[in-house]
C-alpha cells in the first residue's frame, strides 16, 4: 500500500485503533471519509499522512471527545471539507492558520460545526481564514452579521475564484448539506430583527456588499429593508454576472429604474431564475425595459407581491425570449400579465401558473390596433388558473362569451381552471379552430362559473383529450351539439373525444346532462376506460340518449355515487328535442329515420353490451329504479368481463334491468343497506 494515492472509506462506522498501520499510507494524497461515523483514533491516523493534499469529512459524524487536531500538521493540504453532519467539539484554534497552502475550504454551517465556543473564539476562527493567503474557494455560513462584515472587510474578496457565503442575524433553519464543489459564486444576506432596520440598511449599502454582489451569480436577500431601487442601490453596472435572484420580505419601489439616463446598458442580461416572495414591490421596471434585459431569464416566480402589471411599455426581443416558466401566487393587485406585443417575446414559454390572484382580469391585454389578431403562445404546455378572478384569456371584451377565443396554444397539454366572478358561456369559443388546442390531453375545471366546455364545432378541437375532470357548481352541461356540422353523405361517423380515457364528474351540483342536442352520425367515448360520477345531484341519466351506452366499448370502471335525482344510468327514448335542429331537407330526413328506428327499438328486445366493464359501483342513489332506466321492459344487459359489483344505499332499486343480465365472470357482489332486495337475474 506504500504507493496508494487515493482512498475512500464512505458510508461506514470506522474506528482507527492505535495499531492501525497508518504508516503504510504516507504517500496518500486524497482521503475521503464521507457519510461516516468516526470514533477515537481518527486524529492519530491522520498524523501519518504528511503528503495529504485533499481531506473530506462530508456529512460524517465526529464522535470523539476531541476534534482531530492532527489536521494542523497536514502542511501540504490544499482542500479541506469540514461540512460534517455533526461534531461534538467546535473547531479548535490554530488548525486553519497552520494550513498555509490551503486553497479550498468548505465549512458548512454552525448547525453542523461551530467555529468556536463563544463570540471571541468565532472571531478568532474568521481571522484564521483571512490569514490563508492561498485561499481561492470559500464556503461558509456566519450567523452573526457583525462577524460577517468583519470577514468581508478583511478577506480579499477579489482573490476568491469561488465563494458561497451566507450571513444571517440569527440561526436560520438547518439546511441539508449539498456535496457541491464547482458551485457558482453565491451570496445570501438574511435579516429578520426589525428593531435594527436602519443599522442593517447601512450595512446593506456598505461598499463591501456591493463588491461581492457584483461578482455573485446567485444572490439572496431576505428581510433587508428599504432598498429603493435594487440596481442603482447595489450594482449600477446592472448585475451582469447574476444568474439567480431571490428576494424575500423586501421593500422596493422597483428593481430597475430606466426613466433616467443612469441605468446601465446591460441589466440582468444573464439572469436565469428570479423569485420574489413577500416583496412590497410597485413594479419590476419603472420605464421601458432596457435592451437585452432578462434575455436569458428562464423561470420567474412571484408570491405575495403587490405589483399591478408584470411588464409595462414596449418590450423587444431578445428580452424574455428565453422565458419558460411563470408562476404567480397570491398577487392580489395584479390585473393583467402581458401586453399583446409582449407575446412575440414569449416564444419559449412552456408553463404558466396563476394561483389566487383575485383581481386578475386577463392574461393578455389586447391592443386596439391588432384587436382581431389570433393570440399565440406556440410552446405553452401547461396552463393553470386557480382561484383567480380572470374573466378570459384576453381583454378583448368584458362580456366575453368564452374563456378561450382566437387563442392558439398548439402545444398545450394540460389546462386547469378555477375562476369566479364572471360567467363566460363556454370554455372554448367559436373563434377557436382546428390546431389551436390540438395537443390538449388533460383538462380540469373546478368551481368555475363557465356554462359549458364547448358548443357546436368547438367540441371537435378536443380530439386528443385523454382525461377530463369537472368539479363545478355552475356548469349545466359539458357539451352543446346544436350547430355541429355532421357529414350526412358518408357512412363514417364523426368521432367526438376519440382519445378520452378518463372522465370524472365531481360535486357538480348544477349539472343536468353531459350533452344536449345529440345528433345522429356521431360517435363518442369509444376509448373511455374510467368514468367516475360523484355528487351530481341534478343528473337524472348518465347515458342519454341510450345509444351512447353501446359506444362504450372500452369502459372498464364505472362508479356513480351520491346523485340524488338519478333514475337510471341509461336514459330514455331519444326524442326530437335531443336531435340538433337543422332546417335543411337532409336533417329532416335524419329525424324521420330516427323516428323509425325508435319505433323499431320499442317493438324489439334491446341489448346493451359493455364488453370490457370489470367494476360497477352504485352508491347513494336513492331514486335509482333500474340501471337501464324506467321505460325498458325487455332490455338486456351484458357484462362479459364484470367481476366486481357493489350496490349501496340505492333504496328504490329493485333490479338492474327488467330483462336478462349476463355477467358470467362475476366474482364479488356487495349489496348493502338497500330497502328493497335487488334481484340481479344473473344468467
Amino acid at each position: 500500500m506504500e504507493d496508494l494515492r487515493v482512498m475512500e472509506l464512505n458510508n461506514s462506522h470506522t474506528e482507527f485503533s492505535l495499531s492501525w498501520p497508518g504508516q503504510m499510507l504516507t504517500s496518500l494524497r486524497t482521503l475521503c471519509l464521507d457519510y461516516c461515523v468516526l470514533d477515537t483514533g481518527t486524529s492519530s491516523m491522520l498524523g501519518y499522512m504528511m503528503q495529504l493534499e485533499m481531506l473530506s469529512f462530508f456529512k460524517s459524524r465526529l464522535q470523539g471527545d476531541q476534534f482531530p487536531v492532527e489536521i494542523a500538521r497536514l502542511s501540504n493540504l490544499k482542500s479541506l471539507d469540514l461540512r460534517v453532519e455533526r461534531s461534538q467539539q467546535p473547531l479548535p484554534h490554530g488548525i486553519l492558520s497552520s494550513l498555509k497552502k490551503l486553497e479550498e475550504l468548505y465549512m458548512g454551517s454552525p448547525h453542523h460545526l461551530r467555529l468556536g465556543r463563544d463570540k471571541e473564539e468565532e472571531r478568532g476562527c474568521l481571522e484564521e481564514i483571512v490569514s490563508l493567503s492561498c485561499l481561492e474557494c470559500l464556503q461558509i455560513h456566519v450567523y452573526d452579521l457583525n462577524l460577517l462584515f468583519q470577514l468581508l472587510h478583511q478577506l480579499p474578496i477579489q482573490r476568491l475564484l469561488r465563494f458561497h457565503i451566507v450571513g444571517a442575524d440569527h440561526k436560520i433553519n438547518q439546511r441539508d448539506l449539498t456535496r457541491e464543489y464547482q458551485f457558482r459564486n453565491s451570496f445570501e444576506l438574511i435579516y429578520y430583527r426589525y428593531k435594527k432596520r436602519r443599522f442593517v440598511f447601512k450595512q446593506a449599502l456598505d461598499p463591501i456588499v456591493s463588491s461581492i454582489v457584483k461578482r455573485a451569480e446567485n444572490l439572496t436577500f431576505e428581510g433587508v429593508p428599504c432598498l429603493r431601487n435594487l440596481v442603482s442601490d447595489l450594482d449600477e453596472d446592472g448585475f451582469v454576472n447574476l444568474r439567480r435572484l431571490k428576494l424575500d420580505h423586501e421593500v422596493h419601489q422597483c428593481l430597475i429604474e430606466s426613466t433616467t439616463n443612469l441605468v446601465a446598458r446591460q441589466v440582468f442580461e444573464n439572469l436565469v431564475f428570479m423569485e420574489l416572495d413577500h416583496v412590497n414591490l410597485e413594479e419590476i421596471c419603472r420605464g421601458n425595459l432596457p435592451p437585452r434585459c432578462f434575455s436569458q431569464l428562464r423561470e420567474m416566480k412571484l408570491k405575495y407581491t403587490n405589483i399591478k402589471h408584470l411588464w409595462k411599455g414596449p418590450i423587444e426581443p431578445p428580452s424574455l425570449c428565453s422565458l419558460r416558466t411563470v408562476e404567480l401566487r397570491y398577487c392580489h393587485r395584479i390585473v393583467t400579465l402581458f401586453s399583446q406585443s409582449t407575446l412575440k417575446c414569449l416564444v419559449k414559454l412552456q408553463k404558466l401558473v396563476v394561483h389566487q390572484c383575485t383581481n386578475l382580469e386577463s392574461i393578455v391585454m389586447r391592443e386596439e390596433s391588432v384587436n382581431e389578431e389570433v393570440l399565440e403562445l406556440p410552446l405553452l404546455e401547461t396552463l393553470v388558473m386557480q382561484e383567480s378572478g380572470c374573466l378570459c384569456f384576453d381583454s378583448k371584451r368584458e362580456t366575453a362569451r368564452a374563456f378561450l377565443n382566437q387563442v392558439s396554444l398548439p402545444r398545450l397539454e394540460g389546462l386547469q381552471i378555477k375562476t369566479y366572478r364572471h360567467r363566460p358561456k363556454e370554455l372554448v369559443g367559436d373563434g377557436m379552430h382546428s390546431g389551436y388546442l390540438e395537443n390538449l390531453k388533460y383538462l380540469q375545471i373546478t368551481d368555475s362559473c363557465i356554462g359549458c366546455i364547448a358548443k357546436a364545432d368547438g367540441v371537435t378541437i378536443l380530439q386528443n383529450l385523454q382525461k377530463l375532470v369537472v368539479n363545478s357548481h355552475g356548469m349545466q352541461l359539458l357539451f352543446e351539439f346544436e350547430g355541429l356540422k355532421v357529414p350526412v353523405l358518408t357512412k363514417t361517423e364523426l368521432e367526438i373525444l376519440p382519445k378520452l380515457e378518463s372522465l370524472e364528474l365531481q360535486q357538480s351540483s348544477g349539472l343536468t346532462r353531459i350533452w344536449r342536442n345529440f345528433p345522429r352520425g356521431v360517435r363518442v367515448f369509444q376509448n373511455l376506460r374510467k368514468l367516475i360520477v360523484w355528487e351530481c345531484k341534478l343528473l337524472k341519466f348518465l347515458f342519454d340518449p341510450p345509444c351512447v351506452a353501446n359506444m362504450l366499448v372500452s369502459l372498464e370502471v364505472l362508479e356513480i355515487s351520491d346523485c340524488s335525482e338519478m333514475y337510471g344510468v341509461i336514459g330514455g327514448e331519444l326524442g326530437e328535442d335531443q336531435i340538433s335542429q337543422e332546417d335543411d331537407a337532409q336533417q329532416q330526413d335524419i329525424v324521420g329515420k330516427h323516428r323509425e328506428s325508435s319505433a323499431l327499438e320499442r317493438s324489439n328486445k334491446l341489448e346493451f353490451v359493455f364488453p370490457k366493464l370489470s367494476s360497477l359501483i352504485l352508491i347513494g342513489l336513492p331514486n335509482l329504479l333500474s340501471f337501464a332506466g324506467s321505460r325498458r321492459e325487455e332490455c338486456e344487459l351484458k357484462f362479459p368481463c364484470l367481476t366486481h359489483l357493489k350496490i349501496l344505499l340505492c333504496r328504490q332499486l329493485k333490479q338492474l334491468c327488467p330483462g336478462k343480465l349476463d355477467a358470467p365472470n362475476l366474482e364479488k357482489v356487495e349489496v348493502v343497506e338497500n330497502a328493497i332486495p335487488v334481484d340481479l337475474k344473473v344468467h
